[in-house]
């Protein structure tokens, strides 16, 4: 039998040993607690994710979803649970072949798709397994507007790709235009630095692409005109369209046309010039040859009808003016026939005179413009009955043939454009001397003309311009101040002075 003390000591392991259950039951309790508390926390968490997030046993029987699920498939977490994955998403009686969840389960690994399909939408799939518990937890990301997004992205992709590959095949049919093309391309910045040309360019100055990298274009393409002037012009106009310049070539000098316009940079500023240059040396000496072959023609049919036709015409009228004379005595009736063929006869003989004059103006020599502009407004006078006068304040200038052939050719037809088209009445010509130019000027009184008249843009003008152009000479054709009839303007610069 146990003594009293044994009892006691067996009664105090007791209550130790119900203490200790009872703080071990306290502590599950707590860590009870802890995990339900991580289980709202987690179901917290995965409830706000934007993903749906499935939880399924090894028999692919849905254990637990996130709200994201319910919202999309319209079902509460209860209706949810117990329902097969496969019935849900991919609307089977049986698992999938070759199943994603499965086989991650089975690996022991995660697995991700990328693009599957339900509720007509496009997913991204991650399968992740719980081996120890035989689960498998499953993470649907919505891409359907990522996707589309993706698909809009390539489709610009491709838009691009395309348009710089036509971007490329231009680029490259530009290079090919500018290194074959004949003409001098250049483009330069605002101090006249080359920063890029052809190989035209090139041939023209006869330069390296080394020596061009320090050629100044100003000294170059300027030779006797003003640089400031031109560039005054450029800035002014912005565009300037076949101005003739005289180019260095070694020791020669040749022509050329410049076709020029401003470059911008990305602030808006003035950069620089692009343009192109055109050697027209070639050209302008078959146009000189064209218009001193026309020249000759015409002087060589102004001599055959004033020797040939015009003698014919003066024997005819001398022959019939005999005739009359004899026949005033026996016919007189006759005889006046025949003297309206002697006036006939001198009428076409002034006729003659008239074209043949018009073809053959008075030898120029040195001082030959002023004399045979003098002498086409008394033609003028004489022919068309109107006024027509000259003025210069220099008797002495002095130009060479060619210059007076076309300034004569200049004035005539500008005398023809002021009867025939202007109706003028009163012709004024002024040939002067001042500031090292010579100024031809022909004023008329007429109708005037319009800023769109097609009259002006026709033959006559065209005619004028293009022998202006051939020797050096600037053109201008403009209204009176008075707004009554046209002033032509014709002048030459220094260097055509001899």
């Amino acid at each position: 039998m146990k003594t009293k003390k044994q009892l006691l000591q067996e009664i105090s392991d007791l209550n130790k040993k119900v203490d200790e259950l009872l703080r071990c039951e306290s502590e599950n309790i707590r860590i009870i607690e802890i995990l339900k508390e991580s289980e709202r926390e987690k179901k917290a968490i995965l409830d706000t994710m934007f993903e749906c997030v499935v939880l399924v046993d090894d028999n692919l029987s849905i254990l637990w979803t996130n709200k994201e699920v319910t919202r999309y498939f319209t079902m509460t977490a209860d209706e949810l649970k117990g329902k097969y994955c496969y019935e849900l998403f991919a609307g089977r009686n049986k698992p999938c072949r070759d199943c994603n969840a499965l086989n991650a389960l089975s690996s022991g690994k995660m697995i991700a798709r990328y693009d599957i399909s339900f509720l007509g939408r496009r997913w991204m799939s991650r399968y992740y397994p719980l081996i120890n518990e035989k689960k498998i937890l499953a993470v649907y990301t919505d891409i359907t507007e990522s996707k589309a997004m993706k698909e809009a992205l390539y489709k610009e992709q491709a838009h691009k790709d395309l348009i710089l590959a036509q971007l490329i095949k231009s680029e490259q049919k530009y290079k090919k235009l500018f290194e074959d093309s004949k003409d001098a391309i250049f483009v330069m910045n605002i101090k006249g630095k080359i920063i890029e040309a052809n190989q035209a360019y090139l041939n023209l100055f006869g330069l390296t692409k080394q020596e061009l990298v320090n050629l100044d274009i100003w000294k170059y393409v300027f030779i006797n005109e003003a640089r400031k002037e031109f560039v005054n012009k450029i800035h002014k106009e912005k565009n300037i369209v076949d101005y003739l310049v005289h180019v260095r070539k070694g020791r020669a000098v040749i022509d050329c046309l410049v076709t020029i316009s401003l470059k911008y940079g990305e602030d808006g500023n003035i950069w620089g010039y692009q343009g192109i240059i055109r050697d027209i040396t070639e050209r302008k000496k078959l146009e000189k040859e064209v218009l001193e072959t026309s020249e000759r023609e015409r002087f060589e049919i102004g001599l055959e009808l004033h020797d040939s036709l015009g003698q014919l015409l003066t024997g005819i009228a001398l022959k019939s003016k005999s005739i009359a004379q004899d026949l005033e005595k026996v016919l007189p009736t006759k005889a006046k026939d025949v003297q309206k063929l002697v006036n006939l006869s001198n009428e076409a003989i002034r006729k003659t005179k008239q074209i043949v004059s018009g073809l053959v103006p008075a030898n120029f020599g040195k001082e030959g413009l002023l004399r045979s502009l003098e002498a086409l407004a008394i033609e003028t006078r004489n022919n068309y009955g109107i006024f027509c006068d000259i003025s210069s304040n220099s008797c002495h200038v002095e130009l060479d043939d060619m210059t007076i052939t076309q300034l004569y050719r200049i004035t005539q037809e500008a005398i023809i454009n002021a009867v025939k088209h202007g109706n003028a009445n009163r012709v004024i010509i002024a040939l002067n001397k001042a500031n090292g130019e010579i100024v031809l000027s022909i004023k008329d009184d007429g109708v005037g003309f319009a800023v769109n008249n097609k009259m002006f843009e026709g033959r006559g003008r065209r005619i004028m311009a293009y022998r202006a152009r051939m020797v050096d000479a600037m053109l201008n054709i403009c209204k009176n101040e008075d707004d009554k009839g046209v002033n032509i303007i014709c002048t030459l610069k220094d260097k055509k002075i001899n």
